[in-house]
């Protein structure tokens, strides 16, 4: 069933701290747009633009400080029902360029 948002939550074997950063840059590489970083928190804001499947997506990350981090994806348009597999898409393409960042370091 496509819904208006997708999540999910992985633990990884790094520091809250480290973990912040990779994302930012996983983020960056998967052209999604960083709009507000909140590093105290550890909590990142970011914008994926209108596409064929839908009017934009919105993306949140979130870090605890045992490094597990929870990432969503909905839709930007509050009107659209249907992500067409947008958003699990996005949350796919995330921890996809994050592991390669991790596994490069």
């Amino acid at each position: 069933m496509f819904r208006t948002k997708y999540f999910e939550t992985k633990k990884f074997d790094k520091s809250a701290l480290d973990l912040f950063d990779l994302s930012v840059k996983a983020l960056d590489k998967c052209s999604f747009r960083v709009v507000k970083t909140d590093k105290d928190n550890k909590k990142i804001l970011a914008t994926v633009g209108i596409s064929f499947a839908s009017w934009g997506e919105n993306i949140s990350v979130e870090i605890d400080d045992d490094a597990n981090l929870s990432i969503v994806s909905k839709l930007a348009f509050p009107l659209q029902i249907i992500d067409w597999g947008k958003n699990r898409q996005n949350v796919n393409k995330f921890f996809t360029e994050l592991q390669k960042i991790i596994d490069n370091k």
